[in-house]
């Protein structure tokens, strides 16, 4: 908060090095789960890349998205897709489907789509992402476990508890390669399967 007080009366509030200060102290506020002031935070930056760079300047669309982010925790689902939708179409223009930062959004898309409980459309998604993922990235890239830990939460809800199971064993495997016994993450998608299993019925 210093240093964002000393670059706005040095340089002003819209100076690049400002923005970048309020945007970094917009992801603190994200996390510590202050979400009024984050989105204000991500609000104003973006008026001020809206105007210096365009809606679609690299930086107005990260802005763009994690204001969107902030909207889905905040419960806001139909705005945060509307918000995702829109930065989606642009960079699948601008850098095709299979860039990171658009795989990113996809997700971030899939993510709101779930938590609206359009499940179908949600395990579509998250299916055509985890696709190019593990293509381009590989089985065991963090961001390929992420996507497929989370289609196999939809692949629980729709009740498709073989698949889960399936996708659950890959992960979990992985996880544990990677990360070992004692990862958060392991232990998470460890105890997830052992909850399919028992569902299941099955050894």
């Amino acid at each position: 908060m210093a240093i964002l007080a000393i670059q706005c009366e040095q340089f002003g509030d819209t100076d690049k090095s400002a923005l970048a200060t309020r945007f970094s102290l917009a992801l603190v506020l994200h996390e510590q789960g202050d979400l009024d002031a984050a989105r204000s935070e991500f609000e104003a930056v973006l008026a001020s890349e809206r105007e210096q760079l365009g809606d679609t300047h690299k930086s107005t669309l990260t802005t763009r998205h994690e204001r969107a982010r902030v909207l889905q925790d905040q419960g806001h689902l139909d705005a945060a897709r509307s918000e995702f939708e829109a930065v989606l179409a642009i960079q699948r223009e601008q850098f095709g489907d299979t860039h990171p930062d658009t795989l990113n959004t996809r997700e971030s898309l899939c993510c709101v789509i779930y938590d609206q409980g359009q499940l179908d459309a949600a395990r579509s998604e998250f299916e055509a992402v985890l696709a190019i993922e593990r293509e381009q990235f590989g089985d065991h890239h963090p961001q390929t476990l992420n996507t497929w830990h989370v289609l196999a939460c939809v692949l629980r809800d729709l009740g498709d508890l073989g698949a889960a199971r399936t996708a659950l064993e890959s992960v979990l495997a992985a996880r544990r390669e990677l990360q070992g016994d004692d990862y958060e993450l392991t232990r998470y998608a460890e105890d997830m399967l052992n909850g399919v299993i028992d569902a299941l019925g099955e050894p």
